[in-house]
């Protein structure tokens, strides 16, 4: 498995402050995954040195810029150059600890790329070279083809683009991969829900899911450069949790100075790295039905400044794999509830979507597939 950042605000920051200042930076989180307080170890690799990859969001349009490699990113000189040099105000970053069988060339590296969109992924699909051929075969043309590499993740973001493709929603007869203007919040949503309830239908009527031992996680993240979506899902919750998965919320000025800045103070994990609610907590009890929504303002639980404090005009929003800051800082991080969906569109109030396991049972959610597993 991996690790990954994505970041959006209203203001511009240096990929450096991201991806090589702070002190569990991504670069940091590449050499040693192994800060992410309240999740258990055995659920993350704690090297990720199999290539890298960047994607930004700049002025001159709405298509994000990307940057790949096969090398480590704590030894890829030109990566330093450009995080020093860039300023963005939405960013997916991705180190990647290659699963089994999966090659390491530039075409596996994360994240991916489509018109406007960015997407990276922190999992695998189990028994994905047995269900590889019949999914390819609902993909459209478009979506199909713009597969380069050999890996579960990128299928699965071809499988999320076939979804935005027959939404309906889509301007007449632009695809995703031609589309300038924002996709918006719920179509990005149902696409990556969508995608989640399709992977989840196939493994179980298949027999994978009961077959193997270990079980698909898909910790997806999507953008546009103006909404963020980001899961955190495991098919065997809540015998097995998702991989870690956090974020935070502020003032955009105040979190790029804590994130350069932090105080040399040891960690107090429990007011800054981990949350009270049981809406949050990895023990199963989690009874909220699918697709249920929660305004992440009114969740009182969480430690440090509550979200509904922050001006949504002038904020950032992180989610990261593991946090970004391990010395005692201003900046709160709060897990991200297992099997869950985090919406926040710039400019307004993050939210929060429960998925149940097993909630693949509406034909609308699976209704694209025109093949007998």
């Amino acid at each position: 498995m991996c690790r990954w950042i994505t970041f959006i605000s209203t203001e511009e920051m240096f990929l450096s402050d991201l991806v090589l200042k702070p002190s569990n930076s991504l670069v940091d989180q590449a050499i040693d995954a192994s800060f992410h307080p309240g999740f258990a170890q055995r659920f993350n690799h704690q090297v990720n040195a199999d290539g890298f990859g960047v994607g930004w969001y700049h002025s001159g349009g709405p298509n994000p810029a990307l940057f790949k490699d096969t090398e480590p990113a704590w030894s890829n000189v030109n990566l330093i150059e450009i995080c020093n040099a860039t300023k963005s105000k939405c960013v997916i970053a991705h180190v990647r600890a290659a699963s089994p069988g999966m090659g390491i060339h530039a075409g596996n590296c994360h994240p991916f790329k489509a018109g406007r969109l960015l997407f990276a992924h922190n999992g695998a699909i189990k028994g994905f070279s047995r269900i590889k051929r019949k999914l390819m075969a609902q993909l459209t043309d478009e979506a199909f083809l713009s597969i380069k590499g050999t890996t579960d993740s990128e299928t699965c973001f071809a499988l999320l683009l076939t979804n935005l493709a027959k939404d309906g929603y889509a301007p007449k007869g632009v695809s995703p991969f031609e589309q300038t203007e924002p996709f918006g919040h719920d179509r990005l949503y149902s696409a990556v829900k969508r995608t989640i309830r399709q992977l989840e239908h196939i493994l179980k009527i298949t027999g994978i899911q009961e077959e193997e031992v270990d079980p698909s996680r898909m910790n997806f993240t999507l953008t546009d450069g103006e909404t963020i979506i980001c899961s955190r899902f495991c098919d065997k919750y809540p015998e097995v949790p998702p991989p870690s998965l956090y974020f935070a919320y502020g003032d955009a000025k105040q979190m790029q100075l804590e994130l350069c800045d932090e105080e040399n103070k040891s960690v107090d994990e429990s007011h800054h790295h981990s949350d009270n609610g049981s809406a949050i907590d990895d023990d199963g009890e989690d009874d909220i039905q699918d697709a249920v929504e929660k305004d992440l303002s009114f969740q009182q639980s969480l430690p440090g400044k509550l979200l509904k404090e922050v001006d949504p005009s002038s904020c950032a929003f992180i989610v990261s794999s593991d946090p970004l800051t391990k010395t005692s800082s201003e900046i709160s991080w709060h897990r991200v509830a297992a099997n869950s969906i985090l919406c926040y569109t710039r400019g307004s109030i993050p939210r929060l979507y429960h998925l149940n396991v097993g909630g693949a049972k509406r034909p609308e959610d699976f209704a694209f597939f025109l093949v007998d597993f």
